[in-house]
């Protein structure tokens, strides 16, 4: 089948417009966000979680929240808390391997938490609460970074109460996966790693 030279050149310009399209799309970012707390008497590895989320650079990555349970000993007494902690993060740019974000924490900690969460039309509660009798803490805690860091590679925000928060910036292929460098349950799982990450 041959086409007319008119529809030949307004196929060409399409195929064109389609590619320059594609080129100046907005570039994606993987971030990885956590937060720890140290762990309980019994258990050598600390507590917490982590969210992984690809967002566009320049714009903020979904912020990521959870519970955690906190103790203070001194004197041989010892304070207990729930801590509920948001992590967000923003990729500002990337270039030659390196990432300038702004990392903020911010939360509370009392005696009892509740962490609502919405998945589609359904709604789901998690509480947290101290056991009875024991003196709780009451805190709060902002924190609000700029910072350049390397590509790959964790980076810590000491926080009250033994709280750790954690940020790792990866670049993602075409079907958005990474080269693993940011996994947090590598460093977490590993006795030790966590306190081996510098700080922003």
């Amino acid at each position: 089948m041959r086409l007319s030279p008119r529809f030949a050149m307004m196929a060409v310009a399409a195929t064109m417009l389609s590619a320059c399209a594609t080129a100046f799309s907005p570039a994606s970012i993987s971030t990885t966000i956590a937060v720890t707390a140290p762990p309980p008497l019994e258990k050598s590895l600390r507590d917490g979680g982590s969210s992984t989320d690809l967002s566009v650079i320049g714009q903020p990555a979904s912020p990521f929240r959870t519970l955690l349970s906190v103790r203070d000993c001194a004197a041989g007494k010892c304070a207990a808390g729930i801590a509920k902690p948001t992590l967000a993060v923003t990729v500002q740019r990337v270039s030659e391997g390196q990432a300038a974000i702004r990392f903020s924490v911010n939360g509370e900690i009392g005696s009892s938490q509740t962490l609502t969460s919405q998945a589609g039309n359904a709604t789901s509660e998690v509480i947290m609460s101290i056991p009875s009798g024991v003196t709780p803490i009451n805190d709060q805690f902002a924190v609000d970074r700029v910072a350049t860091i390397k590509v790959g590679e964790f980076r810590h925000v000491a926080l009250p109460h033994g709280i750790r928060a954690y940020v790792c910036v990866a670049i993602p292929n075409a079907k958005g996966v990474t080269d693993g460098s940011c996994d947090f349950n590598r460093v977490q799982t590993t006795k030790g790693a966590e306190l081996g990450i510098s700080a922003l």
